[in-house]
């Protein structure tokens, strides 16, 4: 299993200008072969992209337009996010 790293990325509140209407919160992964992103905002709409670091393929794109709150959801939705981090591969 390929070690991921992660890095938290989200919208400044401080910085009222810069706001939108919709606020998020995502974080951005990356293992040796692949990097990926996963944004949820506060509508409850999530997206998540995985791209091979050689080639820039996109491995795997998904958007949800409303997502459960129950933790098994999140493990279920973002098995296939985290396997195409660790193979490389499009899903």
């Amino acid at each position: 299993m390929l070690q991921i790293s992660t890095e938290e990325r989200k919208e400044n509140p401080e910085d009222e200008k810069k706001c939108t209407s919709d606020p998020f919160i995502g974080y951005v992964h990356e293992s040796e072969i692949a990097m990926g992103q996963v944004t949820l905002w506060a509508s409850r709409q999530m997206e998540f992209e995985v791209v091979n670091i050689d080639t820039e393929e996109r491995l795997i794109w998904t958007y949800v337009e409303q997502i459960e709150e129950q933790e098994d959801y999140f493990e279920t939705i973002l098995e296939p996010y985290f396997g195409a981090l660790q193979s490389g591969v499009k899903v």
